[in-house]
C-alpha cells in the first residue's frame, strides 16, 4: 500500500473520516470551514488516499488547503487520531485515558489548544501535539488560565507525555512527584 499522507479528513457533512472509511470520489477537506479540496482515490494495487482535486478553475487549491492551519501532516494526523479515537496513551501514567468527546482547536479567552478533552460536557484537559515547537513558558501561563491539566505529547519522540499544567493537587506537590 502506498504511503498516506492524511490519515483523517472532514466530508462534506463535516464529519472526521479516516482513509479507511473513505468513499471512492467523495470530496473532503482539512478542517470544516475550508473548501472540499481533496477527492478520494481508490485504485489498483491497493492504493487509497485523499488527493488535491485537479481543478483548471481553482489554481490557488494546493496553496489553501495544504498545511490549513500552517501545521505539518504529522502534527495534523496525531491530532484527528486523538479526536476520532477519543483517547490517548499516556506515557506518564502507562494507561489509555480516555474522553466522552475530544474537540479540536476550541478557542478560550485568545488561547486555542490543539485538543480539548470532555467527559460528561464538561472540560477536564486539554492536549497540545508536539511536532516542531514545543510550549514555551509564555504559552504554558497563558493555557494555565483555561483551569484544567495540560498535556504535551511528543510525536517526534514515541508519543511521549508531559504533563505541562497539573490539577491544583497535584501541582503543589510536583517535586514530589518528581522525586517518586
Amino acid at each position: 500500500m502506498s504511503e498516506v499522507r492524511y490519515q483523517y479528513l472532514f466530508n462534506e457533512f463535516n464529519e472526521l473520516v479516516h482513509y479507511k472509511k473513505a468513499i471512492k470520489g467523495d470530496k473532503y477537506r482539512l478542517y470544516p470551514e475550508l473548501p472540499l479540496d481533496y477527492i478520494f482515490k481508490a485504485g489498483n494495487h491497493n492504493i487509497h488516499h485523499f488527493s488535491l482535486k485537479a481543478e483548471p478553475c481553482n489554481p490557488f487549491a494546493l496553496i489553501s488547503s495544504i498545511g490549513g492551519k500552517g501545521e505539518s501532516i504529522e502534527h495534523y494526523n496525531a491530532k484527528m487520531e486523538i479526536v476520532d479515537n477519543k483517547k490517548y496513551y499516556d506515557t506518564i501514567f502507562k494507561k489509555w485515558i480516555e474522553f466522552d468527546e475530544v474537540k479540536f482547536e476550541t478557542t478560550y479567552d485568545n488561547k486555542r489548544p490543539d485538543l480539548s478533552c470532555l467527559i460528561n460536557n464538561e472540560l477536564v484537559c486539554c492536549i497540545e501535539i508536539y511536532k516542531t515547537n514545543a510550549k514555551s513558558e509564555s504559552d504554558i501561563l497563558e493555557l494555565k488560565k483555561i483551569g484544567v491539566p495540560i498535556i504535551e505529547i511528543n510525536i517526534n519522540d514515541e508519543n511521549k507525555c508531559r504533563h505541562l499544567i497539573l490539577p491544583t493537587l497535584l501541582e503543589a506537590n510536583r517535586q514530589k512527584l518528581a522525586d517518586i
